[in-house]
């Protein structure tokens, strides 16, 4: 692969990674992390060793979603056992 090529396209990934990471409040946050993840699997197709790597980059963003969800769901059950919702549970750091 050119060199230019190369460090043309990983610094488009990574400009991409970075904008996408910060929208992910937003609702169009978490779609558009797909398609990241499906554009470094697709950069495979120039440097065939990218295929491992955003292999593990997806497999990456899987656990941090369902980890995500699950850290989510126990917060909301936490606030939820809470009476006085201006008092924070026990051990909650906010």
């Amino acid at each position: 692969v050119d060199p230019a090529v190369a460090i043309t396209g990983g610094l488009a990934l990574v400009v991409l990674c970075l904008v996408v990471a910060g929208s992910l409040s937003r609702p169009w946050g978490y779609p558009a992390g797909w398609v990241v993840q499906g554009l470094i699997l697709l950069s495979g197709l120039v440097v065939h060793a990218m295929f491992l790597i955003g292999g593990l980059f997806v497999l990456l963003w899987v656990v941090g979603l369902r980890v995500g969800r699950r850290g989510e769901e126990l917060h909301a059950e936490r606030w939820a056992e809470v009476e006085d919702p201006r008092t924070a549970p026990p051990g909650a750091a906010g």
